[in-house]
């Protein structure tokens, strides 16, 4: 399961409002490349994209939580964010955990992956260790 912190949440709604989206779409993936072996994906849209990603809803409440449950059924005060990862990226975003946070520099979705071996400093890219890439290049 992935889960998404509150700083998270908030970001991407931030977001999801500033690009007018009335049903935010949360997209993750990962391609061949940057600085290891393997990138981190990530796009806020209106709609679900045309593979054949695997999609959860995320309940996003007014009040931030400490990281976002799985729900088919949200409350009135509630917003749904819709969560779809790449087929072929789904076991190794497997227990990821996406957070946000800002600093001198500015803000930055941050890429918690129990299943990466390496991690860049940049914080985007990543290595499972086990030797080739499991995806291929777009």
């Amino acid at each position: 399961m992935i889960q998404l912190t509150a700083a998270a949440q908030c970001e991407i709604l931030r977001l999801s409002r500033r690009a007018q989206l009335d049903s935010p779409h949360l997209h993750l993936g990962i391609v061949a490349g940057g600085c290891l072996e393997q990138m981190y994906t990530l796009a806020v849209r209106a709609i679900a994209p045309e593979d054949n990603a695997v999609s959860f809803d995320i309940v996003a409440s007014g009040v931030p939580s400490s990281e976002a449950s799985v729900s088919s059924d949200p409350s009135d005060d509630s917003q749904v964010l819709r969560l779809s990862v790449s087929s072929d990226a789904r076991e190794a975003l497997e227990r990821l955990t996406l957070d946000y946070s800002e600093d001198l520099m500015g803000g930055n979705f941050r890429f918690v992956n129990p299943k990466a071996s390496k991690t860049c400093s940049c914080g985007q890219s990543f290595s499972t260790g086990e030797g080739e890439p499991s995806v291929s290049a777009p």
